[in-house]
């Protein structure tokens, strides 16, 4: 790539870029696609200790983009983990980190509580407004009924993920934080696991992977076979019959005989179908995978189609992101590492 990357520092809504230019070495921006916090990385030249150390809780915002324009990566936080590393070879660096949800804020504290005869909606609403979060729920999974949600010792950001795994969705927390979204408030969103959309609720564009063009490296394995396994199986008991019955879900991989067994029992049939056939689509999305690195792409985002072309036969095809590092260095520029799962199309297939 001959296009320059450029980007925007701020820190408790005062631009900083110019400030940082002579130390940076690197800005590493980490996104997933749920179940963690976002982070951003500012590694500083500190050769002489000559930086002050950062203090937590800190507004820090950032954003990416070619110069040539087209469309940006932007990222609002709070400071944490101020780092020091070094050595006899690299000298003194300064890890400026932030993280995309605050972490100080009543997220973290456990709660004990319950909804009877509810949706999946309302009671989200209520366990998420007691730990101040605004929670937004696709409207494919809104009305998911259960006799009985609770909240058991457990935090709004665990109640959440866990959840999230029973039901086939993908949790994600935002904000929290002074300048970031409106009214500063933490914000949850639940998508379906394997959809079409961000987190966010945008539509996902393709990303593509073309050797010869914007592909630099890449390590995939399309097909494995620790993780895969030909159907999921949740048990229960039956209290009409007095036994222990199987709620079974197919993989969509015959070749594949042994059963994925959950560890734990659902309380009724609902329950055990919805879990089964989500631990169905995660076990799909772990049949194989790797990681691909690719110049700079903003349009590079969890959950988005990855499209690799040219690296061989049964290697090229279409991979999910699953998590996405973009990394600007004065060595390297601009590079966008995905890490990619659930291999589809040509992928796995040499026909020759």
């Amino acid at each position: 790539m001959t296009e320059e990357a450029v980007y925007s520092i701020s820190v408790d809504g005062t631009e900083v870029t110019r400030r940082f230019t002579p130390f940076l070495e690197a800005l590493t921006l980490r996104l997933y696609d749920g179940g963690q916090s976002d982070t951003l990385e500012l590694l500083l030249d500190d050769s002489r200790g000559q930086l002050r150390l950062p203090r937590i809780g800190a507004s820090l915002s950032a954003s990416l983009s070619w110069r040539g324009g087209g469309s940006a990566l932007n990222f609002v936080g709070k400071t944490d983990e101020p780092r020091s590393r070094g050595g006899r070879a690299e000298g003194r660096l300064l890890a400026l980190t932030a993280s995309g949800t605050d972490f100080l804020s009543s997220l973290k504290q456990k709660q004990q509580g319950h909804v009877d005869d509810s949706t999946f909606e309302e009671a989200a609403q209520k366990f998420g407004a007691r730990a101040g979060v605004t929670v937004k729920v696709d409207p494919s999974l809104a009305g998911v009924h259960r006799d009985w949600w609770g909240i058991q010792n457990e935090s709004f950001a665990g109640w959440g993920k866990r959840i999230a795994a029973e039901i086939g969705a993908t949790f994600k927390l935002y904000g929290g934080l002074d300048g970031g979204n409106a009214g500063g408030h933490a914000r949850a969103v639940f998508v379906p696991r394997n959809g079409g959309e961000s987190v966010s609720g945008r539509a996902l564009a393709s990303v593509k992977a073309e050797w010869g063009k914007n592909l630099v490296e890449w390590d995939l394995a399309p097909t494995q076979s620790r993780p895969r396994f030909g159907k999921a199986v949740v048990g229960l008991f039956n209290p009409k019959t007095g036994k222990f019955e199987n709620i079974e879900v197919g993989t969509g991989d015959d070749s594949a005989p042994a059963a994925h067994v959950d560890v734990q029992r659902a309380p009724n049939y609902a329950q055990a179908r919805a879990r089964a056939a989500a631990n169905a689509r995660e076990i799909a999305r772990g049949k194989g995978g790797g990681w691909v690195a690719i110049d700079g792409d903003p349009a590079a985002q969890p959950q988005a189609p990855l499209v690799v072309s040219g690296v061989r036969p049964g290697i090229d095809g279409t991979y999910r992101i699953a998590s996405v590092t973009h990394t600007l260095t004065r060595a390297a520029g601009w590079l966008t590492e995905c890490d990619v799962e659930e291999p589809s199309g040509a992928a796995g297939v040499d026909e020759r």
